[in-house]
């Protein structure tokens, strides 16, 4: 099967998943959210959540950090975003956006070894949410001591 026709159908299974997990959970206000110190943040799967972000990638990621950007002021956390994919012009991996840290996964690999990285780097794990909807990053992360949220009820969060 064509990476993108996986990839695409990797992002509708988890957008019903997170359907399904959202009904089976109370609704929780973006103020909810102050309770982590700082959060990481699968970039892809929380653009998955926004029908058409595919036709034009760059511009997806772009609104995703302006999201982003705005979660910081108004909650006064840290936010990590990492994209699959390579550097957006301007955005270089490891730069700060507007208050959020931005990494790329590194060349031959993908985001979720990224964030696995920057999770085990990460001093204080049990302060970090990190947001994904890739069931295997999730048992990892939470061997590393992370909590986690789906892409979906994050994405709800945003808006």
């Amino acid at each position: 099967m064509p990476r993108a026709v996986e990839n695409y159908v990797l992002n509708v299974a988890a957008a019903r998943r997170d359907l399904t997990d959202a009904k089976s959970q109370p609704e929780v206000s973006l103020s909810g959210l102050q309770s982590h110190a700082m959060y990481l943040v699968d970039g892809n799967n929380v653009m998955g959540q926004r029908v058409g972000w595919h036709r034009d990638k760059p511009a997806a990621e772009r609104r995703l950090l302006l999201e982003l950007a705005d979660m910081t002021r108004q909650l006064n956390v840290a936010v990590t975003v990492v994209f699959d994919g390579k550097p957006l012009d301007g955005v270089n991996d490891g730069s700060d956006s507007d208050g959020v840290k931005v990494y790329f996964a590194r060349p031959g690999s993908n985001a979720d070894e990224r964030i696995v990285e920057l999770a085990r780097d990460a001093a204080d794990s049990e302060q970090i949410l990190a947001v994904t909807s890739d069931r295997q990053l999730i048992d990892r992360l939470k061997q590393l001591g992370l909590e986690t949220m789906r892409s979906g009820r994050f994405r709800k969060l945003l808006e």
